[in-house]
């Protein structure tokens, strides 16, 4: 088995590859992200292209898996907060609506000259958010390098009613997917 690089430095995507029992190594690539607000499919997947070519160049025998993540909520990308206030104003905004995750991802073995490149989306709805739980759920939980400001493995049930489609992709990478990947090309 050619040894496994998750191209990423997320710790959600780490956890999602090390609850599927797989062993990888980690390489954050140095890339330059797109930033299109308006074509948020086309934007995750991009992005994650760029990080698996950024890999692919510096381990040409490795599997590779490459991600990136975006939120839209009412037709508008929510990228990462600044601050906690700019998170504060997030989860306003997101309480008591719907909001769709894209993740882009692309999955890549050395020996196959073609690579899975596509895009997954779930459907998040959020319950109505007081100002104070806010308060209380951004005490306990960082919000700056998360899409959308909250994590939905941290305390996520404190804000989100419920979830249509692969909770690991809220996450940041479709577990299921991914281990259908490895399962048929990586470990067979």
């Amino acid at each position: 088995m050619p040894r496994l690089i998750l191209a990423s430095g997320s710790p959600r995507r780490q956890k999602i590859l090390r609850a599927l029992g797989l062993q990888f190594e980690i390489a954050v690539p140095d890339v330059v992200e797109v930033d299109w607000p308006m074509a948020p499919t086309a934007m995750v997947l991009e992005n994650a292209t760029r990080k698996w070519q950024w890999c692919r160049t510096r381990y040409p025998g490795a599997a590779i898996v490459a991600a990136d993540t975006t939120v839209e909520l009412g037709g508008h990308c929510l990228g990462k907060p600044e601050t906690r206030d700019k998170a504060f104003d997030m989860l306003k905004a997101e309480s008591g609506r719907m909001q769709i995750v894209h993740t882009g991802f692309v999955l890549a073995h050395p020996d196959e000259p073609d690579v899975q490149a596509t895009t997954e989306t779930s459907t998040v709805f959020f319950r109505e958010l007081s100002d104070d739980l806010i308060h209380r759920y951004l005490a306990v939980v960082n919000p700056l390098d998360r899409a959308g400001a909250y994590d939905i493995d941290h305390h996520g049930d404190w804000l989100i009613e419920r979830i249509e489609g692969s909770w690991t992709n809220v996450m940041g990478l479709p577990a299921e997917r991914v281990n259908e990947w490895i399962t048929c090309r990586v470990v067979s």
